[in-house]
């Protein structure tokens, strides 16, 4: 979405079926931008981005598996972010990701 396009929440798939028609109502306007920022993790004894990102995201399935299970599962999680993040001579990595902003005021 860019700074310019008016937010509609039917034009996103996140929103769909949701019902924000009540709340939206209360509101005058809502701004909504986004950026994309990129992080350098540096390196460690795993692979960069599965230690930013591990814990926060990957713990609640990680926990479902057996422990024969989620090895396997972060052998190939490791691979997959190998390919997509490759790593710097030193180690570490260019991460970028993308931070969606709202401000909502009321009418």
């Amino acid at each position: 979405m860019s700074q310019t396009e008016d937010w509609n929440p039917g034009t996103c798939a996140r929103f769909r079926g949701l019902r924000l028609r009540p709340a939206l109502d209360l509101l005058a306007q809502v701004t909504a931008w986004d950026t994309q920022y990129v992080q350098r993790p540096e390196a460690g004894p795993i692979h960069p981005v599965r230690a930013i990102t591990g814990s926060p995201a990957m713990r609640p399935f990680l926990d479902a598996l057996t422990a024969d299970a989620a090895a396997a599962f972060t052998a190939a999680n490791d691979a997959a972010l190998g390919s997509a993040y490759p790593l710097l001579p030193d180690g570490g990595v260019l991460h970028p990701f993308r931070r969606v902003c709202l401000v909502a005021e009321r009418a």
